[in-house]
């Protein structure tokens, strides 16, 4: 069963994520900060990351970064969710390797199959 890391602040999110991934058979590890999902992320061995782009402390970029070099895998693939899209946030998350966008809002199916693009 693969592993999903889900880091978003927004508990609706959280909750969204928790019915799609457990419908489809991922084992989801949900957290709302990004300092408790990187203190864990070696415990739990993520096969992907689904981050919330904009998060209070570290955004989504800087937490990947952080997560690929504890987990020494610099190839973590990753889905980046936000509601706010603007040519800065675009051109950041095209220059990182194994990274997609999902923007907000989406339908709850989207979110399987770009987890499922990712894992193929």
């Amino acid at each position: 069963m693969k592993k999903i890391l889900v880091v978003d602040d927004d508990v609706v999110m959280i909750k969204l994520f928790q019915v799609q991934m457990k419908r489809a058979g991922f084992q989801g590890f949900y957290f709302q900060e990004s300092e408790q999902a990187l203190g864990q992320a070696d415990q739990i061995g993520p096969d992907l990351a689904v981050l919330d782009y904009n998060m209070p402390g570290m955004n989504g970029a800087e937490l990947l970064q952080a997560l690929r070099e504890k987990l020494a895998n610099p190839k973590l693939p990753v889905i980046f969710v936000t509601g706010e899209i603007d040519t800065s946030i675009l051109a950041q998350i095209e220059g990182i390797n194994n990274a997609r966008l999902l923007a907000k809002p989406f339908s709850p199916r989207r979110v399987i199959t770009l987890i499922e693009e990712c894992l193929a």
